[in-house]
């Protein structure tokens, strides 16, 4: 099953500190990953989820765990054998912070270009928009 997940431009992935939504979303798209799905994560430069899924799998006892060359993209396998994969999908811009951003609907809009522009070559399944802004860009 593909899977793409959109998180909030304001906090990256895993947080820095605070951020319990982005933390879970990292941890559901690692078991997503380990449980054989292809997950696609959006979220800001800056995100390191393929190092914290990483992280998660060799905890959970991954059978095995390879790293693309680009850093962005991992596959997993599990103990009882499923392939997964985790990739990272990020826009040049790193988190908002959270007060008023005149460019806050510009970078939410390239974040869902980015995900249409994925969409087009390789259709998800099932798409968590984990947003607010700009999910009417997918009708």
């Amino acid at each position: 099953m593909q899977i793409a997940t959109i998180l909030n431009m304001s906090q990256l992935v895993p947080p820095d500190g605070n951020g319990g939504t982005p933390r879970a979303m990292a941890l559901t798209s690692a078991f997503q990953a380990l449980a054989g799905h292809n997950v696609k994560v959006y979220a800001p430069a800056g995100s390191a989820i393929v190092d914290y899924t990483t992280l998660i799998a060799k905890q959970m006892g991954a059978r095995d765990i390879k790293l693309s060359q680009d850093g962005n993209s991992i596959e997993l396998t599990s103990k009882d054998g499923k392939k997964g994969s985790l990739t990272l999908r990020t826009t040049g811009h790193g988190p908002l912070d959270l007060g008023p951003h005149p460019d806050k609907i510009q970078r939410n809009t390239e974040l869902y270009q980015l995900l249409i522009d994925d969409e087009k070559s390789q259709p998800s399944d099932i798409i968590h928009a984990h947003r607010d802004i700009g999910i009417e860009m997918l009708h």
